[in-house]
């Protein structure tokens, strides 16, 4: 059992647009902002398999690099829009290559309930993947699995979602709890989950660890390497942010994932700004 929760890659929390670039379950205030701008590198060899525990290795190696940004702005004091986008992305497997536009989504966070410690909204998106850079750079069998690299590929999907938020002395706990929907039929339903534990040991420092759901619905038939479309994980991240001023930060972060199916076997690392 030590194995299933190695330090491993978190390719498909890219695609899980909810997950929130800082503490969920609170609106911003109307005029507010927050907006994150980082850079994500993804390389190895390892899979996870079709089955828990199972690992497999390529005999190429796989890397895929993305720039991403999430963003939010309150429109009133209980409504806030929030969107997310992977404007461009680079994949390789060996010697062949791909650039390609990666999920895009938006949507609301609306506040339910709010006191001065507790905070509860529902938040929908809607989004999905353009059929830019769909070529698969690999598509075989590795030991007996069917396997594919693919950067992406094209649907549409619809995600709800309730976000509750609690603060605490120098920091926060937030969980999330939602489902998932695409109009491809190449994708599965599934159920996605967050878990966010934040510190600010400082007023310009900012830690938090975290723990993303995703649990695809129905037989996964192909491993897909970078996670794109079905997959099923436990995850763990680690991040933390300096905040320069008021209004920029620098941050960065660490992702893994245990109890994997279907989906890269590597670390992920994550460097970006923060503005607010």
């Amino acid at each position: 059992m030590p194995d299933l929760w190695r330090p491993t890659a978190l390719m498909a929390a890219v695609f899980a647009l909810s997950a929130p670039a800082h503490a969920g379950g609170w609106t911003q205030e109307t005029g507010d902002y927050y907006v994150k701008v980082w850079g994500r590198s993804l390389l190895g060899t390892g899979v996870f398999g079709p089955a828990i525990g199972e690992t497999l290795q390529l005999e190429d190696r796989y890397q895929d690099h993305q720039l991403q940004s999430y963003a939010e702005y309150g429109l009133t004091e209980r409504l806030t829009w929030v969107g997310y986008a992977v404007p461009v992305g680079h994949a390789r497997y060996g010697d062949q290559g791909s650039t390609y536009v990666g999920p895009l989504a938006t949507g609301v966070r609306v506040q339910l309930l709010r006191s001065d410690s507790v905070a509860l909204s529902a938040q929908s998106m809607l989004g999905g993947r353009v059929p830019f850079g769909e070529e698969a750079l690999f598509e075989g069998q590795v030991d007996g699995q069917q396997l594919v690299v693919r950067p992406t590929l094209a649907t549409g999907q619809a995600e709800a979602e309730l976000q509750l938020g609690i603060a605490r002395p120098k920091g926060w706990m937030s969980f999330h709890a939602g489902a998932r929907g695409f109009t491809s039929k190449r994708y599965l339903p599934a159920l996605t989950g967050y878990a966010q534990f934040g510190w600010t040991p400082k007023e310009h420092l900012v830690f938090d660890l975290h723990f993303p759901l995703y649990r695809s619905f129905g037989e996964i038939e192909e491993v897909d390497v970078l996670g794109v479309t079905n997959t099923s994980y436990l995850g763990f991240g680690l991040s933390g942010s300096v905040w320069l001023s008021e209004h920029l930060a620098v941050t960065g972060s660490f992702e893994g994932a245990g109890l994997a199916v279907s989906n890269a076997g590597t670390p992920s690392l994550n460097l970006g700004i923060e503005l607010r």
